[in-house]
């Protein structure tokens, strides 16, 4: 506020405003930025660091809480986590099995076989019964048979697995189970399983002898099961991956 007895004016003269050419000069420089090539668009680097950061942060956290939620259910209820557990891994190893049977090579078929949904519901239904009444209870009656991962253990439990569960109990359950499922007779259900039993066992015993000491070495009882079914569904995708290839193989002449 300028002084009353002040004879000037000079004082009280208020600022001058921008000319309409220093106006005009700033509006241009700031659209040429903005048209720059060269102008950076993307977040700064800190701003795209601190958000992979808390990204990372989220889903850490998402799968702490799945993996709580998980073993919480399986403590409470474990025949029914199982089985169904063992029917979901069952469900996506099937149908990515008869993916890639569909492909020949490397292209997918247009005109193919249609989908086998009753393979893959017989299939992943047997699964998941299996590992419900049957891979829970036998393992945990091994377990408490022969306790410990020790290397006396790991051989012992191995051997009964390979031996016993496995030939006499769990290829006699899929003959059976998806041949009832897949509304076979008695009659074809004991033909296929004569003409396959000896040389699917032996391929078993090839497959799983080093997976069954891993299981009892390093996987807790309580996972077992979950991990049997997962390395099966990974099993069955790779031998629909090696049939395809033997396939291509012979359909190319080599």
């Amino acid at each position: 506020m300028c002084a009353l007895a002040a004879p000037s004016r000079t004082a009280c003269t208020p600022p001058s405003a921008p000319s309409w050419s220093s106006t005009t000069s700033s509006v241009q420089t700031q659209v040429q930025e903005l048209e720059s090539p060269h102008r950076t668009r993307a977040f700064p680097l800190s701003t795209g660091l601190l958000l992979h950061e808390n990204y990372r942060a989220v889903m850490r956290a998402v799968l702490r809480h799945v993996a709580t939620a998980y073993e919480s259910a399986l403590e409470a209820r474990p025949i029914v986590t199982k089985g169904i557990t063992g029917w979901a891994l069952a469900f996506t190893g099937d149908n990515a099995a008869q993916a890639l049977e569909r492909r020949d090579d490397g292209r997918w078929h247009q005109h193919g076989e249609p989908w086998d949904v009753r393979r893959t519901i017989a299939f992943s239904t047997h699964n998941g019964l299996w590992s419900a009444f049957g891979l829970h209870p036998i393992l945990n009656h091994v377990e408490r048979m022969v306790p410990g991962a020790s290397l006396r253990a790991v051989v012992t439990k191995t051997a009964m697995q390979l031996a016993v569960m496995d030939p006499l109990l769990y290829l006699p359950s899929v003959y059976v189970g998806n041949g009832l499922l897949l509304g076979d007779d008695f009659a074809a259900i004991l033909a296929k399983a004569q003409a396959e039993f000896l040389p699917t066992t032996i391929w078993m015993w090839k497959f799983w002898s080093p997976v069954t000491v891993i299981q009892f070495r390093f996987v807790p009882v309580r996972h077992q099961a979950n991990f049997i079914n997962a390395v099966d569904a990974a099993w069955l995708v790779l031998l629909s991956v090696l049939y395809n290839a033997e396939q291509t193989s012979v359909g190319a002449g080599r």
